[in-house]
């Protein structure tokens, strides 16, 4: 709730009570903050069916990644990753993916000016961060294998499905077959 003005109390007996300051506007905007907020906590700390779920907004409040390579990251590492609505469900436990996004966003920078191009990285840093191999090193494993090339454009392009390309580096790097829903 950063820049409003509230305070809050918590009592054992009565939970936790926010009371918010300022102006008509300033009381509708800070009340849809702490709704939400409160919705996104309720929803992330109660797994439902051994998966824990994470609103998108949550999901970017706490990582800035893109979705798609969140989502890529986990199904490569084997683990179910399903979005309902704007809803991803999940095993990772919230620090964790805490954690897989902070390491995705590090290993996405640290590649970003060699490989421009969005759905090249993702499937870069996906097979990266998991096989424990640097970014740099998995692209250049690809092209030595011939799933992808350099254009005269300095552009990287696949010369196979990208899904195949992945499946294929995370088999050579890690020796694991399986691959998520």
């Amino acid at each position: 709730m950063g820049g409003r003005d509230y305070s809050y109390k918590y009592s054992v007996d009565s939970g936790l009570k926010i009371t918010l300051f300022g102006d008509k506007e300033e009381l509708r905007d800070s009340e849809a903050i702490v709704r939400r907020s409160y919705r996104n906590f309720r929803i992330v700390r109660n797994p439902v069916g051994g998966l824990y779920r994470y609103p998108s907004d949550w999901l970017s409040e706490h990582g800035g990644i893109s979705m798609s390579l969140l989502t890529l990251s986990l199904r490569a590492a084997g683990l179910t990753a399903i979005w309902k609505e704007d809803i991803l469900h999940t095993a990772l436990e919230p620090e964790e993916i805490i954690d897989l996004m902070l390491e995705l966003k590090s290993l996405s920078e640290e590649i970003r000016y060699e490989v421009r191009q969005r759905k090249a990285r993702e499937v870069i840093v996906a097979v990266s961060v998991n096989s424990g191999v640097s970014p740099f090193d998995v692209l250049e494993l690809a092209e030595e294998e011939g799933f992808m090339e350099k254009d005269d454009e300095g552009l990287w392009r696949f010369k196979a499905d990208p899904e195949l390309v992945m499946r294929e580096l995370i088999k050579k790097l890690v020796g694991r077959e399986e691959y998520g829903d």
